[in-house]
């Protein structure tokens, strides 16, 4: 699988036609949960707990979005915050849920201090980049600085549906 990385700027959602009969053979792909409104609301959701725009308060947050070859929707869930360190979010222990496989990760950079660029805000860190390529499912990097970006990168859709393996292939 090619590994996938390139910036997207969502000016609106678009029109959430889910696919029941191609999430039955193959897991979501990247373009599946930008067009999906369950997925975007999420990360939506994800960006205001962040309080994001605070130099003081704002955090990572970070979570996994869900799906099913039975359902024909999918699923984001944050991860609840344990500690207070700001710029901290494990996506190694997702929750386990009947019939869901993980299908992405997502976490938000927070634009608190000084940046020396500003591409930190939207771009994955080597960080990202390595724990992506162990987990084998795509990612993306939240953020809201001037405009909402979702950026994926890592691979463009989990391979496939493992019967034993709902949470990394």
């Amino acid at each position: 699988m090619a590994l996938y990385f390139l910036p997207v700027m969502l000016l609106g959602v678009l029109s959430c036609d889910v696919l029941p009969k191609l999430f039955a053979e193959f897991p979501p792909s990247v373009e599946d949960m930008l067009k999906a409104r369950e997925v975007i609301a999420g990360f939506d959701d994800a960006i205001v707990a962040s309080n994001m725009a605070d130099p003081i308060y704002g955090h990572e947050e970070c979570g996994w979005i869900y799906a099913s070859p039975k359902k024909p929707y999918m699923v984001p869930l944050r991860q609840k915050r344990k500690d207070t360190k700001r710029y901290e979010c494990s996506l190694s222990n997702p929750y386990l849920m009947p019939d869901m496989w993980v299908v992405a990760t997502y976490h938000i950079h927070p634009h608190g201090p000084p940046l020396a660029d500003l591409s930190q805000i939207w771009s994955p860190s080597a960080d990202d980049l390595n724990g992506i390529a162990s987990q084998g499912v795509p990612g993306f990097v939240l953020s809201a600085y001037q405009e909402k970006l979702y950026t994926p990168y890592g691979l463009y859709r989990r391979p496939k549906y493992d019967k034993d393996k709902h949470l990394w292939p």
